[in-house]
């Protein structure tokens, strides 16, 4: 039988908008209809970011909950709401994204939520802004999240990053097996490690045994640490998030188009798709009702 792979699509951003690539979707319905057609097309999770009616993105708890309510309403997708920050908050308050994450997610029956593993140095509107993923935020969320039910999405990095969520999450028994880590490259504007096969390789090696990982590169590598990712038996992430490009000055005319080449790779290679309820399988996650 063939490895089950699981494709993420995190099809809006924190960052661009439609200033970037008018496909990029921003409203409730919108993201809706282009998760469901990424849904369509082989993804299995969907990362997901709110804006607010004037395309302002918010850590609101409403806005949040009902772009997962019209997610919900279109597929069985998994949900994973990010607990980052918005951009358009000056102080990055990283307890207000949490709790009004959970709340949205616990309110609509989301599996997941992202969390992020080590403070970060973000440009917004071209000045340094420290975003306090610290420690001990990383334990709180962690209890928050296990307390509800909800699988924490392990973003890091480096690899510094992943032995604290080693040694600080996973060790004091904060996150239920199997862990779920997204290695995230080439992020420059938060410090992460660029995309390349050493970088990525040691990424790789600080894994715990039986832990799942999937790969985004943002931007222009995006393709590359996807095949990278494949290669090593992981899971992939694409979408307008991480880049709204198809090839080098041509723009994606969708996030489905993305989804669409990923899952044909992965197919050439001799993996099946994870639907989404065979990733709640391969990850733990709770069921659906």
């Amino acid at each position: 039988m063939a490895k089950k792979i699981i494709i993420t699509v995190c099809p809006t951003s924190n960052f661009q908008g439609k200033d970037a690539n008018s496909a990029l979707p921003e409203q409730p319905k919108e993201i809706a209809q282009a998760t469901y057609e990424c849904y369509n097309a082989g993804a299995a999770i969907a990362h997901l970011h709110a804006r607010d009616k004037n395309g302002i993105t918010t850590n609101d708890s409403e806005v949040i909950k009902e772009i997962l309510t019209e997610v919900r309403a279109k597929c069985n997708i998994v949900l994973q709401p990010s607990c980052a920050p918005a951009t358009s908050d000056p102080t990055c308050d990283v307890y207000r994204g949490l709790k009004n994450t959970i709340e949205a997610a616990v309110a609509t029956g989301a599996e997941m939520a992202s969390l992020d593993c080590g403070i970060s140095i973000a440009t917004m509107t071209g000045k340094p802004v420290p975003i306090m993923w610290t420690r001990d935020w990383m334990a709180d969320a962690a209890k928050l999240m296990k307390e509800n039910g909800i699988k924490p999405e392990l973003e890091c990095k480096s690899p510094p990053q992943m032995e604290d969520v080693f040694n600080f999450l996973i060790k004091p028994g904060l996150i239920e097996d199997p862990p779920s880590y997204t290695f995230v490259l080439n992020m420059k504007s938060q410090g992460s490690l660029s995309f390349t096969m050493e970088n990525m390789m040691s990424m790789y090696r600080c894994l715990p045994h039986g832990a799942q990982f999937t790969t985004m590169g943002v931007g222009a590598p995006q393709l590359q640490a996807n095949i990278a990712s494949l290669l090593l038996g992981g899971g992939v992430r694409v979408g307008f998030e991480d880049n709204i490009y198809y090839s080098k000055g041509v723009l994606a005319k969708s996030n489905a188009q993305l989804v669409e080449r990923i899952a044909k790779i992965a197919i050439e290679l001799g993996y099946d798709l994870a639907t989404p309820d065979e990733a709640r399988e391969i990850l733990n996650l709770k069921r659906l009702s």
